[in-house]
């Protein structure tokens, strides 16, 4: 079984459930968030990710059921939202991969 990448990074994905009033905290020395979301009680575990890096769509798959479990949001409202976002990155044409360093401009001839 392969795993696909999908075109939403990490940093897409932590804003999200930031903005849904998610809150984390790194353990594991750096290896694993722990997200919390108080007032639904909901509670779950990622894997410590550079925010460029694409998620693969099985965590997606997993963090879409815990939202819609806990009430935090419906599976339907996350599909429009990774629709929207896999637009917005894929807009460039390179898939989500977000260049993290501009090249240097070449040095004049003398």
């Amino acid at each position: 079984m392969s795993s696909r990448l999908s075109a939403i990074r990490y940093a897409d994905l932590w804003a999200l459930l930031r903005k849904l009033g998610n809150e984390y905290e790194i353990v594991h020395d750096g290896a694993h968030r722990v997200w919390e979301h108080a007032p639904s009680g909901s509670r779950f575990t990622l894997a410590e990710r550079p925010p460029d890096q694409l998620v693969h769509e099985e965590i997606l798959f997993g963090v879409r059921l815990q939202l819609d479990n806990f009430g935090v949001m419906t599976r339907d409202e996350f599909d429009r939202w990774v629709k929207r976002r896999t637009k917005a990155n894929t807009a460039n044409g390179t898939n989500g991969a977000k260049r993290t360093r501009q090249p240097r401009a070449p040095k004049p001839q003398a």
